[in-house]
């Protein structure tokens, strides 16, 4: 069972570790960008599709795109040719004067098309700036060239500022949550690894620290000369997952001590040890959220949690720390093995 449990966490944690960065993936039939900037320069041709996703487009003149033009959240400038249809939602979409589209097109959002820009196909504009559609992204800072409408760009960045709060708020509390989440999934089937980490972490802070702080610094020296080497990366792989896995272990075990701490300041059991590693955790992952520094405190919270793993070999003995002379009383329930 535990086995299986420590799959799943391996899979999880790996899930949620590496997170999507921008980038643009040229499949067989359409080209995909995410947040950068797409330029197609004079005779130059697209022959696939083009979707873009809070990115900026330039399509220069005589430049051609044979397939249709998705645009979500972005700013496009128009001058060559298409021969497919445009469809744009929010952002801003420029036609000049040398603009072809030879199948439809439809906006909903901002528009801003020359008079002499044809469309071949059928025409769908609609809900003006569409204020509730530029959340993927609008840029204060307008294509070369695009006239500014600077009240507009700057209500458009406004309301971008409050969506782009509002996401970070709630990618906080999911990741906070799925933080608690595995926390718990570890106090439950390895409670006794957690003990010995939490304890370790209680009596021997600065030197848990210390360890854990020389842990992170020689990972981020071997994993990039291990990454290098191609033999070297099955154990570069194996250092980072190492790592997540004891920084997991670690900070439920901290989260332990804190809510320890708490409970009995209170003089109540806090529901047990789950009630205190989850709300421990809780209390831990809190600073997080505060700006800049918040990183910093959960940087040093990991640390000290990695060096306590590192000491009890990952919360399964705690050898180590009794041979360098803690002097502290260790409890019978921790120096008995598990079965």
């Amino acid at each position: 069972m535990k086995k299986a449990l420590l799959e799943v966490l391996v899979v999880v944690v790996l899930l949620v570790s590496f997170p999507l960065p921008v980038w643009a993936d040229r499949g067989e039939n359409a080209v995909t960008v995410f947040g950068q900037e797409f330029t197609l320069g004079p005779g130059e041709r697209l022959s696939e599709d083009l979707v873009v996703f809070g990115g900026r487009v330039y399509l220069q003149r005589k430049s051609l795109v044979e397939g249709d033009i998705v645009l979500m959240g972005s700013e496009a400038r128009i001058e060559g040719e298409v021969r497919g249809s445009v469809v744009s939602f929010g952002g801003v979409l420029e036609l000049t004067d040398s603009a072809v589209i030879h199948g439809d097109l439809t906006v909903l959002g901002h528009l801003r098309r020359h008079p002499k820009a044809r469309i071949k196909g059928n025409e769908t504009i609609g809900l003006g700036n569409a204020p509730t559609l530029k959340f993927p992204r609008v840029l204060g800072e307008q294509l070369k060239g695009v006239p500014q409408d600077k009240s507009g760009v700057e209500r458009a960045a406004h309301r971008w500022d409050m969506w782009r709060w509002f996401l970070r708020f709630i990618r906080r509390i999911g990741v906070t949550i799925l933080l608690l989440f595995l926390v718990a999934l570890v106090v439950s089937f390895f409670p006794t690894h957690v003990d010995r980490v939490a304890h370790v972490l209680r009596h021997s802070a600065l030197l848990s620290f210390g360890v854990g702080l020389l842990t992170l610094i020689l990972i981020a020296v071997l994993v990039p000369l291990l990454a290098i080497l191609c033999i070297g990366l099955p154990l570069a792989f194996g250092l980072i997952l190492g790592v997540l896995l004891a920084g997991l272990l670690g900070w439920a075990a901290a989260g332990k001590v804190v809510g320890n701490q708490l409970f009995q300041t209170m003089g109540t059991n806090g529901g047990g040890p789950l009630g205190e590693v989850l709300v421990g955790s809780l209390l831990l992952a809190l600073p997080s959220w505060i700006p800049y520094v918040g990183s910093l405190l959960s940087l040093l919270i990991i640390a000290w949690g990695i060096g306590a793993v590192v000491l009890t070999r990952f919360g399964t003995s705690l050898e180590l720390v009794l041979l360098k002379g803690g002097g502290h009383e260790l409890p019978q329930t921790l120096g008995e093995k598990e079965n």
